[in-house]
């Protein structure tokens, strides 16, 4: 009867140590899946390194380097500026106080500012995408106010770039703003006449 009673003691010792309670540092060096992912991302294997880090974090959200990793894949590999901002965020909010919230802040806006200009160019396109995308409810936020700040202008006839960037800017130079904002345009000096652009704010 107590070899039973020690031996169950035992199981709930080594079993009720669940990956929860270890430190992210010992589930780093512990958890296979984990040095599986970390595996993917040293040999550059992206996609795979997605696919697995998502895993991770259908196990274990508040597994929070898992965030940060996907957010610097999502930036830097994959190009999704939205998922990149979500889980930059996810990270700041399961780290408070960590050392890395002035750099991670840094990748947030400027995400944030090319998300802005790639929502310019692909008004249709974000429409679908604010629609369909219920994680990010801050990018939908931005997108919004982007696109009530945006002005349409029509090109009248004597206009160039640079007179429009005077007129809303103040500043003939600034034309580049304008290029930036309008996939249409490939050549700042070919506009038409009745071609609609946006202005952006």
């Amino acid at each position: 009867m107590f070899f039973k009673f020690l031996i169950s003691i035992l199981f709930l010792f080594f079993c009720g140590c669940s990956e929860k309670e270890l430190t992210e540092r010992e589930i780093e060096g512990k958890i296979q899946i984990v040095i599986e992912a970390r595996n993917y991302i040293d040999n550059e294997e992206w996609i795979n390194a997605e696919n697995i880090l998502k895993k991770i974090l259908i196990k274990n959200p508040e597994y929070s380097r898992a965030h940060l990793d996907l957010a610097i894949i999502y930036q830097q590999y994959l190009t999704n500026y939205i998922y990149s901002i979500y889980h930059y965020n996810r990270y700041l909010e399961l780290n408070p106080l960590s050392e890395k919230n002035i750099f991670i802040n840094e990748q947030i806006n400027n995400l944030t500012k090319e998300l802005k200009l790639s929502f310019n160019k692909n008004e249709d396109n974000f429409k679908t995408i604010i629609k369909e995308t219920p994680l990010t409810n801050n990018v939908k936020t931005i997108l919004k106010e982007t696109s009530k700040n945006n002005i349409k202008y029509k090109i009248k006839e004597g206009d160039t770039l640079s007179k429009i960037a005077n007129k809303f800017y103040n500043d003939p130079m600034k034309y580049d703003i304008i290029v930036k904002a309008n996939k249409n345009i490939s050549n700042p000096e070919d506009i038409k006449i009745g071609q609609v652009i946006i202005i952006p704010e």
